[in-house]
């Protein structure tokens, strides 16, 4: 007869896993809704002892922005980013701010993300004096055109966005650039990247059509792929979680779901089985971020009648990794200083 215990011994966790990351691991984000004060926002790390400190800086993402009543958007872009490895002794510090996304109450564009920052030393008794500091840009913001009557793509066309055309007089991809646009990209690192940039595809061609369009959603390097990667899905048409006005929040969860190797849920079934519909009208949905770091905020949709806040964007990020032969660092307290 099996005993419990050869059955358990079978099947225990062994500690020397192959595919986990060597060292011990910090991550810094934002949690707070409207603090955007940089002093507000200070991390502090200190090393242990010697090894090496791999440091990597997500900017904020860009937000969505706010439609008045009728029109379509655009979605926020991605950050920059940025990858640096440094030596470490015992007494190295290093200093760090997130970035803060904007909301997305502005109507047409809401600005860029908040760069994030990072800066280090090292103790004057130890080799000298080193410092040094990595910077992240934030993304740019999504814009919204209020319209009643005129395709997105001939819109987004006449205002000079970078475009090209689909079949159909009035069908076209529309990026959020246009010419002097901004893009965050990182400096001062082994590896400095620029954020994607996010698209849409409309294709079908009518003035108030979102169910024909499809969204890409830009998601900065580092996080699912070495150099980025595109969100893509479709808004939902008025169903049971979402109004036309504030739609594309379920689209995007699922697809940043889908986007990891190790996939979540999408939709919550207490919005589907309540039949409260989630609408783009309330300050909320441009105040929360529900997005992880690094990913670009939702555009608005059109609703006759009914503004759309848009969605706010992901938070800056700051990682760190350290390897050494005591991998038990300390965080120090917020506000700056370090000890």
């Amino acid at each position: 007869m099996t005993k419990l215990s050869d059955i358990l011994s079978s099947r225990e966790i062994k500690a020397n896993e192959q595919n986990l990351e060597k060292g011990r691991v910090w991550v810094v984000s934002n949690t707070t809704m409207y603090n955007c004060i940089y002093d507000a926002n200070k991390y502090c790390w200190v090393s242990p002892g010697c090894g090496t400190l791999t440091m990597e800086v997500w900017g904020a993402a860009g937000s969505g922005s706010r439609m008045c009543c009728c029109g379509f958007g655009l979605p926020g872009n991605a950050p920059g980013y940025t990858k640096k490895t440094i030596a470490v002794y015992c007494g190295s510090w290093i200093c760090a701010c997130p970035g803060m996304p904007c909301s997305a109450g502005s109507l047409c564009f809401d600005g860029c993300g908040v760069p994030s920052y990072l800066a280090w030393g090292q103790a004057r008794d130890l080799c000298g004096y080193q410092s040094g500091c990595l910077c992240a840009g934030g993304g740019r913001g999504g814009t919204s055109i209020c319209s009643t009557g005129t395709s997105a793509y001939c819109c987004f066309l006449y205002c000079t966005f970078c475009t090209t055309q689909l079949p159909g007089a009035n069908c076209g991809i529309v990026c959020n650039h246009c010419p002097g646009g901004y893009i965050g990209c990182g400096y001062g690192g082994d590896i400095n990247c620029c954020g994607g940039i996010s698209y849409v595809a409309f294709k079908g061609c009518l003035p108030l059509c979102p169910c024909q369009s499809e969204t890409y959603l830009a998601a900065a390097p580092g996080i699912y792929g070495e150099k980025g990667a595109f969100l893509v899905y479709q808004p939902e048409s008025d169903p049971e979680y979402d109004q036309w006005s504030g739609a594309g929040k379920m689209g995007s969860m699922h697809a940043t779901a889908h986007a990891s190797r190790w996939p979540a849920g999408g939709i919550g079934w207490q919005a589907c089985y309540s039949g409260q519909q989630t609408c783009g009208c309330y300050e909320s949905t441009g105040c929360y971020m529900y997005m992880p770091y690094g990913i670009g905020g939702v555009q608005s949709f059109p609703c006759p009648d009914v503004r759309d806040m848009g969605k706010r964007g992901g938070s800056g990020a700051i990682r760190l990794t350290y390897r050494g032969s005591n991998s038990y660092g300390q965080v120090c307290g917020r506000l700056g200083g370090y000890g």
